[in-house]
């Protein structure tokens, strides 16, 4: 039951931590980042961005790292840091919506395989939502649960304890469900392994050799998921299905 609580409790700081930033330092350096941005002196501010991205990691950080290279035009980088942000708070709109304008100025127009009804509607479900949201909502939960299971051990009318306890279970099986789902936010964050292609134009190739068959050709500003390596090389597979190998130089992890 401890490491249940401390894994619980370690998932929730996890999410709280990364949604917002600390209140020393880094807090300045962000208000000096946020006024030169204002400014339009995106490149400073990117600077002074990435002096606090080499400490935390946060939403609003990876947004606001976005926002200035779309400004000074370099898509694939803006990709980079509104996916980042996205892990870790899918359901910003600003943030769709700009990823979505930056993906419409790339090349590619890469249609995704059709899913069935209930895989798309239990990756939709997963992923909407961040570590806070599902981490939190369990923790209330729990409490509800607890408070209504206590009407079941005081005197009260039978039927009273009865439906607490009917109740209070219910609950307490919404509250071990929630706790998955943010354990598969977490795991989402750390285990899902995309890139944006940033070489203008790439050659995916067969195999991991130079000397190897040219299978397609992908641009910059795509999004590829990577499923294996091998030294310089990632073995990719594009939203179609099709699978290739290109090599890490070519890419930015995201």
């Amino acid at each position: 039951m401890k490491k249940v609580v401390t894994i619980f409790l370690g998932l929730l700081i996890f999410g709280s931590a990364l949604a917002t930033l600390p209140k020393d330092s880094a807090q300045i350096i962000m208000q000096d980042a946020n006024k030169l941005y204002e400014s339009s002196e995106y490149v400073e501010a990117i600077n002074l961005y990435k002096k606090i991205e080499a400490e935390f990691r946060s939403p609003i950080l990876f947004y606001n790292i976005g926002n200035c290279y779309f400004k000074i035009g370099n898509v694939p980088e803006a990709i980079v840091y509104y996916e980042r942000s996205l892990k870790y708070d899918p359901e910003n709109e600003n943030t769709l919506a700009n990823l979505k304008q930056a993906n419409k100025l790339i090349t590619d127009d890469i249609r995704e395989l059709p899913q069935t009804a209930v895989s798309q509607w239990w990756y939709n479900f997963t992923r909407n939502k961040s570590i806070n949201f599902w981490a939190q909502l369990s923790i209330y939960l729990m409490v509800a649960a607890f408070l209504i299971l206590i009407l079941a051990v005081v005197r009260t009318p039978n039927f009273i304890r009865k439906f607490s306890m009917l109740l209070g279970s219910l609950l307490v099986l919404a509250g071990i469900f929630t706790f998955f789902l943010a354990n598969t936010a977490k795991n989402n964050i750390e285990n899902d392994n995309y890139a944006i292609i940033f070489t203008p134009k790439v050659d995916v190739m067969s195999e991991p050799k130079d000397n190897g068959s040219r299978l397609f050709v992908i641009h910059d500003g795509l999004k590829v998921d990577i499923i294996s390596e091998n030294n310089e090389w990632f073995e990719i597979k594009l939203a179609n299905g099709a699978i290739g190998w290109i090599k890490k130089e070519d890419c930015k992890v995201i």
